[in-house]
């Protein structure tokens, strides 16, 4: 996975997944985002698993990132991008933990437009700038 930033008028991180995914290395990017942002000033998360091919994700890590982001209640809204039938349902899974647990709003999303349109407010435009 890879971590770039895009600025809008306000901001938005952008977590774009590729390849295989795997439990060690979600809760590092995780912890990545977190010691790269400052979250509670922070608008959205889009979470972009288009060009993930495989998932070794396992469902105690996903209710353990629940637990995890349920305190980051500052940041308003987070977005995920799951085309794959997998990834779709253990971003449902997510999505449920979280707001069972009063966390921030969390949407599931098969597309990007619908995605983008749910986090940004109309006119704003997508400028991205590489973290690293």
């Amino acid at each position: 996975m890879s971590l770039v930033h895009s600025t809008l008028r306000h901001r938005i991180v952008r977590v774009l997944g590729s390849g295989t995914l795997s439990d060690e290395e979600l809760l590092t990017q995780r912890r990545r985002i977190v010691e790269t942002c400052m979250l509670d000033d922070l608008d959205g998360l889009l979470v972009d698993l288009r060009s993930v091919v495989n998932s070794e994700i396992s469902t105690a890590t996903i209710e353990r990132l629940a637990r995890l982001d349920h305190s980051r209640c500052g940041l308003l809204r987070i977005a995920i991008v799951a085309p794959q039938d997998v990834l779709f349902g253990l971003s449902r899974m997510y999505h449920q933990n979280l707001q069972s647990a009063g966390g921030p709003p969390v949407e599931v999303f098969r597309d990007i437009a619908p995605a983008l349109s749910w986090l940004r407010r109309e006119g704003e435009q997508v400028i991205r700038v590489s973290a690293g």
